[in-house]
């Protein structure tokens, strides 16, 4: 069982359970949702960076995902891991070509989620770090040159991809209730959005490239560390 990730460009994001591969789709287009749940002496911007409680990685190279404990998964896509780098690279002119590393039940303690992203895929393809399925699904996607948070209802926040001031991502609990995404440029973080969503214990964790529709030149998508603080 593996997640339907439904991904649209400033619209809602839907996630469903169902055999097979993550199957990349934009439908379901509704307007931008305001930031919400409650707002918390957490809920702002921070320069720490707490290590998450899981075992990063900053992909040395071998197997893809292997130094990380994730399993990779291609369709009609590249994925290799070398010097620092986990790269995929979708087939052009192909719908629904896609990689992704997936770790089953990744703690999600005061640290969250943080992945480094280096380039992200061309146009209305997608790159992202996604969390949970179904109902519980977090996830930061860039898209058409903007990063969006998004839970299961819909867009949290967006902002402009920079290599540099938007280069880490992070999907944290707030110590009040609710989840916080953040953006930091490996000094300081700042708030992008916020989650209602109730944090679960632990997470299905999923570094994921590919094309939406066809696409003739996707690119390739660098992932430079996994749940390390910068």
């Amino acid at each position: 069982m593996v997640p339907l990730l439904l991904v649209c460009a400033c619209g809602r994001v839907a996630f469903d359970p169902l055999q097979g591969p993550p199957a990349l789709d934009d439908s379901g287009i509704e307007g931008m949702s305001a930031d919400d749940g409650p707002m918390t002496s957490d809920d702002a911007p921070t320069g720490a960076c707490t290590a998450p409680g899981d075992t990063g990685s900053t992909f040395p190279g071998g197997l893809p995902c292997s130094n990380w404990q994730a399993t990779p998964t291609m369709i009609n896509a590249g994925i290799s891991e070398s010097s620092g780098q986990l790269s995929i690279t979708p087939n052009a002119n192909t719908t629904g070509a896609q990689a992704y590393c997936t770790k089953n039940n990744v703690p999600f303690g005061p640290g969250g989620a943080i992945v480094e992203v280096s380039v992200v895929l061309n146009g209305s393809a997608i790159t992202a770090i996604q969390l949970g399925l179904g109902p519980t699904a977090l996830s930061m996607v860039v898209q058409n040159g903007m990063l969006i948070a998004q839970d299961a209802s819909g867009d949290k926040g967006m902002v402009a991809y920079s290599t540099t001031t938007t280069r880490f991502w992070r999907i944290r609990p707030n110590t009040g209730s609710g989840v916080i995404f953040e953006y930091g440029d490996g000094m300081t973080w700042t708030k992008l959005g916020v989650s209602a969503q109730t944090p679960q214990a632990t997470y299905n964790t999923l570094l994921l490239a590919g094309e939406i529709g066809a696409i003739a030149n996707p690119g390739t998508a660098r992932f430079e560390s996994v749940n390390l603080c910068p």
